[in-house]
């Protein structure tokens, strides 16, 4: 998960997106809400709406996700 986070905060200097770690074990109604069932799990959200979603430290895939919805 440390390369995903890595890249993750890389793209958000690059990209100027926000981002936040949620720790699943703290906030059971925001893991319900977004149906985490594994870790990590990425969520893009924007104006309350969901726009993607999945699981699994793939950076190349979190990398396309942001690109796509930049």
């Amino acid at each position: 998960m440390r390369a995903a986070e890595d890249m993750w905060r890389a793209m958000e200097e690059a990209y100027v997106h926000q981002w936040t770690a949620i720790d699943v074990d703290e906030n059971e109604e925001i893991a319900a809400e977004y149906h985490v069932n594994s870790m990590p799990t990425f969520v893009f959200v924007k104006n309350s709406k969901k726009l993607e979603e999945f699981s699994g430290a793939n950076v190349d895939k979190l990398k396309n996700t942001i690109l796509k919805l930049k």
